[in-house]
């Protein structure tokens, strides 16, 4: 299945969207170089771990639940 098919499959009630994807980010922790972060979403729970290199936040792990509603 194409990437584009994909997205539409799964976004199919629109709860992916940037307008109707309520969220709240917390930052769990962190220290200059780490941090966890927990993301609430319309599709559920997620919990990132980022690292900072060359000055620039990255993902370097995430791990997700989907909503049981």
């Amino acid at each position: 299945m194409p990437a584009q098919d994909l997205v539409g499959h799964l976004n199919k009630d629109g709860m992916f969207g940037p307008k109707t994807s309520p969220r709240k980010v917390t930052i769990l922790d962190h220290t200059d170089m780490i941090a966890n972060v927990k993301l609430d979403a319309a599709w559920g729970v997620d919990y990132i771990h980022l690292t900072k290199i060359g000055g620039e936040w990255i993902i370097v792990n995430a791990i997700w639940e989907l909503s049981s509603h």
